[in-house]
């Protein structure tokens, strides 16, 4: 039994206010009994109620987590989802995930679906791996780059979980795409695969193999084969609606969506030359589509979607930590932003009524302060933009919920005027394309028509003020995201996409 106030009780928890000040019978006895949590566990509650403080050890922070979720103490919950969050190991990470499921507690799945993404190897042959739930383990599947992994992985978790998940093996094959595995893999680990023994085992097995041969036949021309995509390692986070910057041999992902609501915080990076994904800082809170850039070394996030509405906030990632600057005078629903000499200009987006604006303004890093310049000759949003050579490049966009436009104008940096230059080709309009600058060429990629995504390719030449189209893109890329490296183009992400 432990004594205390009903009116302590009832001041500083919605659970035993409910409980006193209704006509419940506690509300007329002098003795509570509540079953469902342990003497200690109760001590320790009841003292937080009256001191506002607790301890929170590896030892109790499940039984006070079960506590808190029945005695509706919102806090104490948090700061348990807190603590576990920074005790994500090997030994617990499935557990806590499966714990976070059961309270939904999102942000501790997160934490430790992005410890699993970089430790799975270590955890494969274990018990704890065997328990992960079905949902959670497709998620992880979908993030692994290597097929081959992916197929080893899916044989170690249909076995480690026993007769009750054999019969999911050839549902969930279909996440492994077998044509991207090696011939030798597949003859001497998919085929030996018991459970690829049934029709569509080897109705599966079969179309790899004829992929496979067909891509072992040698192209027609060498500068055929000068112009042709490649499959790179997958981000460590699925997304799409993010953003992207390369700097320094290293493209940078920031924020993203995983679905239509869950906005994500993880940013990511990877070596271009070594071709590894490293995880870093988290933002302070989950984005989609902000505006990238790089001034001095130092990565700025700008605007994006956030899960209350549009953001005007500024933050300035350095030394793997984030800070945030001045916010933009103005919110740039869609808008565009590149930086030039110290100098970062914001241009278009749209109102609250989805109509186009035509504003552009800049923020000067060094004294931290925007200003306001010279608006574009067309009001227009989710279009693209470029800086290269003191031009600021905008291509195609929206005037408005449905009108697309087609097109292109410059802004001359140093005299600060806007030139028309020659419309896209080949479409009436186009929003959220993919822009690289290769060899002095402006590359447009793919993009949002009237009627569907493009797979288009196509290239500006800025001596003539010419069009020319290039081969597709091997897939769509629905908000995705591009950028170049020592000639060679960058697509990552998208729904359902990878890189």
């Amino acid at each position: 039994k432990i004594p205390c106030h009903k009116v302590v009780l009832a001041g500083t928890c919605d659970y035993f206010r409910t409980m006193f000040v209704t006509e419940l019978t506690e509300s007329r006895s002098d003795e509570v009994q509540i079953s469902e949590i342990s003497a200690d566990i109760g001590l320790t509650l009841v003292n937080y109620l009256y001191s506002g403080t607790i301890e929170i050890t590896e030892q109790n922070a499940q039984a006070l987590l079960a506590a808190c979720n029945m005695l509706l103490l919102v806090d104490v919950k948090k700061d348990i989802v807190k603590f576990l969050s920074r005790q994500i190991c090997n030994s617990n990470c499935v557990s806590l995930m499966n714990l976070a499921r059961f309270y939904e507690l999102d942000s501790l799945r997160k934490a430790a679906h992005k410890f699993l993404t970089k430790h799975w190897t270590e955890l494969i042959d274990t018990k704890e791996m065997g328990e992960l739930q079905e949902d959670d383990f497709v998620e992880l599947l979908k993030s692994l780059g290597s097929q081959e992994d992916r197929f080893r992985f899916l044989q170690n978790w249909i076995r480690l979980g026993g007769s009750d998940k054999d019969d999911r093996f050839s549902d969930l094959i279909e996440h492994v795409t077998l044509s991207k595995c090696s011939k030798e893999f597949i003859c001497n680990v998919v085929m030996e695969e018991e459970r690829m023994n049934h029709p569509k085992g080897m109705k599966l097995i079969q179309k790899a193999m004829q992929a496979l041969m067909l891509a072992d036949q040698p192209t027609t021309s060498s500068l055929e084969s000068l112009a042709q995509w490649r499959t790179l390692p997958n981000m460590n986070i699925p997304r799409f609606g993010h953003s992207s910057i390369y700097h320094k041999d290293e493209l940078y992902i920031v924020g993203g969506m995983e679905s239509k609501h869950g906005y994500l915080d993880f940013v990511e990076r990877l070596d271009a030359k070594s071709l590894k994904w490293e995880d870093l800082c988290d933002l302070p809170l989950g984005l989609s589509t902000p505006m990238l850039v790089i001034v001095k070394d130092k990565l700025f996030v700008l605007g994006g979607v956030k899960g209350g509405g549009h953001s005007k906030m500024v933050l300035v990632y350095h030394d793997d930590a984030w800070e945030e600057r001045n916010s933009m005078p103005e919110e740039c629903r869609r808008g565009a932003a590149v930086e030039f000499d110290g100098f970062i200009f914001v241009v278009g987006g749209r109102n609250i009524g989805n109509r186009a604006k035509s504003q552009c303004f800049s923020y000067v890093a060094q004294v931290k302060q925007w200003r306001t310049l010279p608006n574009m000759r067309l009001p227009r949003y989710a279009h693209s933009s470029i800086y290269h050579k003191d031009m600021l490049y905008l291509v195609g966009g929206m005037v408005s919920q449905n009108e697309y436009v087609n097109s292109v104008e410059r802004l001359d940096t140093k005299l600060l005027n806007w030139v028309d230059l020659r419309d896209l080709p080949g479409v009436q309009g186009l929003s959220n394309a993919l822009l690289v600058i290769v060899n002095d060429r402006l590359f447009v990629l793919g993009g949002l028509t009237r009627s569907c995504h493009n797979k288009m390719v196509m290239e500006y030449h800025f001596e003539n003020d010419a069009w020319e189209e290039r081969n597709s893109m091997p897939e769509e890329c629905r908000r995705g995201a591009a950028v170049e490296f020592d000639g060679f183009i960058f697509v990552v992400g998208g729904q359902e996409k990878s890189c």
